[in-house]
């Protein structure tokens, strides 16, 4: 078989693109992925195996007979255990009693085993390979999304207790998830659900935080006034004893025992202060759940003016776990700046990813080199006709061999599992081809990345 040709090799690309948009279970992006490589590969049978300390736990293959078949149990031991032996070796063959069948190491989660009548040319090997990497980091994005839904639900079942206000919108951002699982038809909607999922640990400490010192404060208000109570009803008493003029001689020293015993003073001096501290824990607690309804809202399909300042805003809040521990967040907003017509939903998002990626270079760095904070800048400002958004971080900036490849669907520099690699596809397809804007970066390294997007205010 001659090697794929490069417009062969970007379409097989971004069908494997296609046939994982959405899918957040590993048996639903197999049952999409593997028809591909039947049809476009010739081969009579597909497979993915994953392996547990070198082990096969879990087949998905096609056909559903597979596994069935007589050569299975010796193609699978054989190919993982050839990769197995060899840790350098990407590919194994073994020729079973109906055709040769073929391994390819799946780095970090098993192997794709394909059965064709035909050997594979070298020079289409090596333009396969960077293809099956890209399927190892799907698959395993998939497991981690399934973990990341049974620590969700743990996670919601001892959350209990939080105050309505709380488990109300909780409930809300359940069913927009649940909108997004439905339709699993675009990027945008996996990446979404991905980030919501990563954020709500540190959305639900930074509503805690507030709500605690509320309680705390209450029940000091619920003390205080029972206290107040006591010392009220001494001095009805008094007042009943001086109007009846039968006062008990001892009935003055103990109304002042009662008003001692109670610390009135203090009471009167700190209550205030505690009704002040339950305001501000409630108008916290309105903040993050008002911004996190707009940046959850599902949005529609059509373009409408939007405050890109507020929406920037709004992302810092629901972000603000992934960086103030590491960086401190700097805000220059144009108050002059139009309104956008965009599609509000899907900006949300694109900032949402370079904020989140912004943070991630500076914890990077700090925690590599030990030292202080770091420095996220955001500013907005009208250049020409178009609405120009900076998001700087005081990072170890791209290193330069992988700058044009920073926009690519799956590419990532994180571990393998860690990242999906979507984000900046995402945010480029967004503004590119939603917005006809611009998104492109300024990169030193050791230094720090500015992305930059700008956005036509009339598009």
């Amino acid at each position: 078989m001659a090697s794929m040709s490069d417009d062969i090799r970007r379409q097989i690309l971004l069908e494997i693109a296609l046939s994982i948009s959405g899918a957040l279970v590993l048996r639903s992006l197999l049952g999409k992925c593997l028809p591909l490589f039947l049809r476009k590969l010739n081969c009579t049978a597909a497979a993915v195996v994953h392996l547990e300390n070198s082990q096969p736990v879990t087949s998905m293959a096609l056909p559903l007979a597979l596994p069935q078949h007589p050569d299975w149990p010796e193609v699978v031991q054989k190919l993982s255990t050839d990769l197995e032996t060899d840790s350098d070796r990407m590919i194994s063959e073994y020729q079973g009693r109906r055709g040769p069948w073929f391994g390819f190491r799946l780095p970090g989660f098993g192997l794709l085993v394909l059965a064709r009548q035909e050997l594979f040319d070298a020079l289409f090997l090596k333009d396969f390979l960077p293809l099956t990497d890209m399927l190892a980091r799907a698959c395993l994005a998939c497991l981690e999304a399934e973990q990341r839904r049974r620590v969700e639900a743990q996670l919601k079942r001892h959350q209990e207790q939080l105050e309505l206000l709380v488990q109300e919108r909780t409930r809300d951002l359940q069913a927009s998830l649940e909108q997004l699982k439905a339709t699993q038809t675009q990027l945008l909607h996996a990446e979404k659900l991905a980030s919501i999922g990563q954020l709500a640990a540190g959305i639900a400490h930074e509503i805690n935080t507030p709500a605690q010192f509320v309680g705390d404060n209450a029940q000091f208000l619920r003390q205080a006034n029972t206290d107040l109570a006591r010392v009220l009803s001494a001095y009805h008493e008094l007042l009943d004893a001086v109007d009846s003029k039968q006062m008990d001689a001892d009935l003055p020293a103990r109304v002042r025992r009662i008003r001692h015993e109670a610390d009135v003073d203090f009471l009167m001096q700190e209550a205030p202060l505690a009704i002040a501290q339950i305001l501000d824990g409630v108008e916290r607690i309105s903040k993050i759940v008002s911004s996190m309804r707009e940046f959850a809202h599902p949005g529609s399909s059509e373009k409408k003016p939007a405050d890109i300042n507020k929406a920037l805003e709004n992302t810092v809040i629901v972000a603000r776990n992934e960086w103030k521990y590491v960086a401190d967040m700097e805000m220059d907003l144009d108050p002059d700046l139009p309104a956008v017509s965009c599609l509000p939903n899907e900006i949300n998002q694109v900032f949402l990813n370079v904020l989140v990626n912004a943070g991630q270079a500076v914890r990077a760095k700090v925690r590599r080199e030990n030292t202080q904070k770091g420095l996220i800048r955001i500013s907005t400002r009208r250049i020409g006709e178009c609405a120009e958004i900076r998001i700087s971080d005081t990072g170890s900036g791209i290193p330069e061999g992988i700058r044009d490849r920073i926009f690519d669907p799956f590419f990532t520099t994180k571990e393998v599992g860690q990242g999906t690699g979507q984000g900046l596809a995402i945010a480029y397809n967004v503004v590119v081809d939603k917005h006809q804007g611009e998104i492109f970066f300024e990169s030193r390294g050791g230094e720090g990345t500015t992305f930059v997007i700008r956005l036509p205010i009339g598009a």
